[in-house]
């Protein structure tokens, strides 16, 4: 590496250090701190071991003897001692040269035992936090000088209120502040005034903001009334609140075209441009007004044609199953009726009846005595002279008393059983129409 390139990488790191000023120093404080903790824990771990070491150097037992034992014989129990195992050294101590050593010990007052320095522990501490301190001193008046210091606010001018064509180009309203046109959405203020901005007004911000941003009125919002003509009066305030205004409470009135619960009219009228919120009053139609008319005659008529006159006035049905007996109106014909002839009622009114169940059998004389009746057959032939099947009907009184279907080509005749009294004139009808008579006496 030659010496262009050498300052070169030191002026770069330089440059980087001071334009990323906190991972620098953050990198700085975890360097010095993992050095600090190391270098602690290596003091602590070295005189420890020596203190240890120290221990075990001084590691003696000491041993009494009897009293009753000379000193030659105690002198021998020093062979017996370093015979066993782990003594290195047995020393016999007189009881003088204890005393003398004891006296000796508290006269001079110096310890026995020799302890380990402490101060190279406190020299790498004081070492550690001198560099952390010059450090930190560093880079307080470097690279962190103003990271500390109170942030430079500004004011921020109150715009709201203001005409935006009166305020973009004052910079001494501004003060520094560049302005940006928002939204522009419906108010009541007038069509430009400023009505929020961003930030608010008279707030404190920092350098770092330079614009606000305004919000401007485009004025009261205008909405035309909708059509609401056909439609009923819940499907016309749907169709107001949809569009933002509001249904009055309507009136009523009776209309003879429009049905009841539709709208006749209402005001203000289809189109005219109103503010939100704004009520519309509606009239609705009660339908066709109820006009009273005569209650039409309905005695004598048979209860299917009197319930037939009901339905064609528009009235309605009461108690119509009320049955009762009466001697001169005949059974199934209504004898009284409520309201009566006459009344005034409107459409929808209820109207009772009382049918006829003719005379009461109680009140009646007995019937005479029915004459006994009579058997004759008659027969009707030359059927011959029409061809293939035919139908043939006999009548007696007008009515119908026999019919038969014959093959002209097997039958030309064709026999009916009569009863009744008296003489009577019978009609046969061949295929439908009339062919002939026949007298006949049942009597006899």
């Amino acid at each position: 590496m030659n010496k262009h390139n050498f300052f070169y990488f030191i002026k770069e790191g330089a440059f980087n250090m001071f334009s990323h000023g906190f991972m620098s120093f953050a990198a700085v404080g975890i360097t010095v701190a993992c050095l600090l903790i190391m270098g602690t824990f290596t003091l602590v771990a070295v005189n420890a071991n020596a203190m240890l070491e120290d221990m075990e150097s001084q590691n003696q037992m000491l041993a009494f003897v009897d009293k009753s034992l000379s000193e030659d014989e105690a002198r021998a129990m020093e062979q017996v001692i370093l015979s066993l195992d782990n003594v290195a050294k047995a020393t016999f101590i007189s009881n003088e040269e204890a005393a003398a050593a004891f006296r000796g010990r508290y006269e001079d007052d110096e310890p026995v035992r020799r302890r380990g320095s402490v101060w190279p522990i406190f020299l790498a501490v004081a070492a550690v936090l001198l560099f952390v301190g010059l450090v930190a001193y560093f880079l307080w008046n470097t690279l962190f000088a103003g990271v500390f210091a109170p942030p430079e606010t500004h004011s921020v001018p109150n715009l709201v209120g203001r005409m935006y064509e009166d305020v973009k180009d004052n910079t001494e309203l501004l003060a520094g502040f560049t302005l940006i046109e928002g939204d522009t959405i419906a108010d009541d203020a007038d069509p430009g005034t400023i009505i929020d901005q961003d930030p608010k007004g008279d707030n404190e911000v920092g350098e770092t903001i330079t614009e606000i941003k305004v919000t401007i009125s485009g004025g009261p919002e205008i909405i035309p009334v909708p059509r609401l003509d056909g439609m009923n009066f819940q499907d016309a305030s749907t169709t107001l609140r949809n569009v933002g205004l509001k249904a009055a409470v309507p009136d009523y009135e009776f209309d003879e075209t429009i049905e009841q619960g539709y709208v006749i009219s209402y005001t203000p009228t289809e189109g005219v441009e109103l503010s939100p919120g704004t009520e519309v009053h509606m009239v609705i139609s009660k339908g066709p007004e109820d006009k009273p008319f005569p209650m039409p005659k309905l005695l004598g008529m048979t209860k299917a044609r009197a319930l037939a006159e009901i339905e064609n006035k528009n009235l309605k049905q009461g108690n119509v199953e009320q049955e009762e007996y009466d001697d001169e109106i005949e059974e199934g014909k209504v004898i009284s009726q409520y309201p009566l002839e006459g009344a005034d009622v409107t459409e929808g009114t209820e109207v009772n009846l009382v049918i006829s169940k003719g005379p009461d059998p109680a009140t009646q004389p007995p019937d005479p005595p029915v004459p006994s009746s009579g058997t004759k057959y008659v027969t009707v032939d030359q059927l011959d002279r029409f061809e293939g099947t035919i139908t043939v009907q006999l009548f007696m009184d007008g009515g119908e008393i026999g019919r038969e279907t014959v093959d002209t080509n097997m039958d030309t005749a064709v026999t009916f059983q009569v009863s009744g009294t008296g003489s009577k004139t019978l009609t046969y009808y061949i295929n439908g129409v009339a062919t002939g008579t026949i007298p006949v006496n049942v009597d006899e």
